[in-house]
């Protein structure tokens, strides 16, 4: 696996245009700053890219479906039940290209998240370029950069190869939200198994992202109750 701490270099923040902005300037500045909070908390979340926050699927590329106009046309792919859940497009090849859609609701549990105090990091089996891209649209998409560490996969390894002590972080207190709770053979008791998100309609899901937001709720409600947290607020 790579680790790498994301810099501020790597991903600056990308000021939106006034008629894209989803979030007042105000609003995104104290988010900024819970963030800069957070780091003086010891709770921590990891998030899973691949069907859980996200799918993604190969096209062909063809004159017709080019990445670059895909977001521009109201075209109907078989796949494509609702565009306005297309994240982004990687290129593979000449031939293909990767369409990726973002979970229903997913800039807001984000959001909702760091008001509970979650330092957020990502884990994931996609290879290191791959995980750039992608994590490279969600910060353009959220306009903001909310993750500290990212591991990403580098070469073959075991399926259950995921150990939360490759990122340095306390299993006590951190909680992992992945579709495959296998994957993590040493540290199953910290993981959230969401539905794997494969469509757009994810809201028929026993456990989709509103759903763990709940959870989450409800973690850092007792935690605070019996005094395992110390948080700023």
């Amino acid at each position: 696996y790579t680790f790498h701490a994301m810099k501020k270099k790597y991903h600056p923040f990308i000021p939106p245009q006034p008629q894209q902005s989803h979030m007042s300037y105000m609003r995104r500045h104290k988010l900024l700053q819970r963030l800069k909070e957070n780091v003086k908390n010891n709770l921590h979340l990891v998030l899973d890219l691949d069907e859980t926050l996200i799918h993604s699927i190969i096209l062909p590329q063809t004159k017709s479906l080019h990445p670059t106009l895909l977001k521009q046309l109201n075209y109907r792919h078989p796949h494509i039940q609702n565009s306005s859940y297309v994240l982004q497009t990687i290129p593979l090849d000449q031939n293909e290209f990767f369409l990726v859609y973002q979970r229903p609701y997913l800039r807001e549990f984000i959001w909702n998240v760091i008001q509970l105090g979650f330092n957020l990091h990502i884990f994931t089996y996609g290879t290191d370029e791959y995980c750039r891209e992608i994590v490279r649209g969600l910060i353009q998409y959220l306009w903001y950069h909310p993750f500290q560490r990212i591991c990403s996969r580098l070469g073959s390894l075991p399926h259950n190869a995921k150990t939360l002590s490759i990122m340095g972080l306390n299993p006590d207190h951190t909680i992992v939200l992945d579709d495959k709770k296998e994957v993590w053979k040493w540290d199953q008791r910290c993981v959230i198994q969401i539905s794997p998100f494969d469509q757009i309609d994810d809201t028929k899901k026993p456990m989709n992202l509103l759903h763990v937001l709940q959870v989450l709720v409800d973690i850092v409600l007792i935690a605070n109750k019996v005094g395992l947290l110390h948080m700023k607020r």
